[in-house]
């Protein structure tokens, strides 16, 4: 059985069979161990590092915490995420597999990236981010659009700062047929929102999403990365 879970140290892609479980992180990280009533227990290894980590898993929700070193003792960091995929679903009902609709909206050749200073974050945020990564199509061999680190305050790492929304299917100036479009595919209310007003302005930008998932009364710095005309710095109030 493989699942696929966005969390707070990247995309986690989890196998299990019977009372063991393997997974692969940020492209070269691993986890092994055992894997019993929904709970993990095992190690990772990530770049010559190892260390402890556990994890339950419910209401497709992935809450754990890890250490480095292999040694017993307390857990010091934070390791949660949400499913973004099941595969066992999938390979059932191949339809279910997710278009894209979303994708970069810069100039292709350049490498491209927003962070942002740490801010204080909205209930609710990792399923923006999450429905966003099912709905955007990467061009720079990026799993995400968004990595984050922290909880209730985060550091938003995204991988281009402009995107271009694309579909076909139904009438861009028609809300209540786009709403009822990506409700059917699972998207949630929160991220809905955000898409129309984006497209009510006519205006993609990932700055508005930051805005959307940050709680009120702040001012966010944005850092942008641009090798093609150059890099940037802005403030945001929200």
């Amino acid at each position: 059985m493989k699942k696929l879970f966005k969390t707070n140290q990247g995309e986690l892609s989890l196998e299990i069979s019977e009372n063991t479980a393997t997974g692969t992180y940020q492209k070269v990280g691993t986890i092994s161990g055992e894997f019993i009533e929904n709970t993990f227990t095992g190690q990772w290894e990530n770049k010559g590092l190892q260390g402890l980590m556990e994890f339950t898993i419910q209401d497709k929700k992935l809450l754990g915490s890890w250490k480095e070193g292999i040694k017993p003792g307390p857990m010091r960091g934070i390791w949660n995420g949400e499913l973004i995929e099941d595969a066992e679903k999938n390979e059932s009902d191949p339809d279910k597999t997710m278009k894209k609709y979303l994708y970069n909206g810069l100039e292709d050749g350049g490498i491209y990236q927003l962070r942002t200073s740490e801010f204080d974050v909205i209930d609710g945020f990792e399923t923006i981010l999450s429905d966003f990564d099912k709905l955007y199509e990467s061009y720079q061999n990026s799993s995400t659009l968004f990595n984050y680190s922290g909880n209730n305050k985060i550091v938003l790492i995204a991988e281009t700062f402009t995107l271009v929304f694309s579909i076909e299917e139904i009438d861009i100036e028609n809300y209540d047929e786009i709403k009822k479009y990506f409700e059917d595919l699972g998207i949630s209310d929160l991220t809905i929102n955000i898409l129309l007003h984006m497209i009510e302005m006519d205006e993609y930008s990932v700055t508005t999403i930051v805005g959307k998932i940050a709680k009120s009364g702040q001012k966010i710095n944005i850092q942008m990365t641009d090798t093609m005309y150059g890099n940037s710095e802005f403030d945001i109030n929200t």
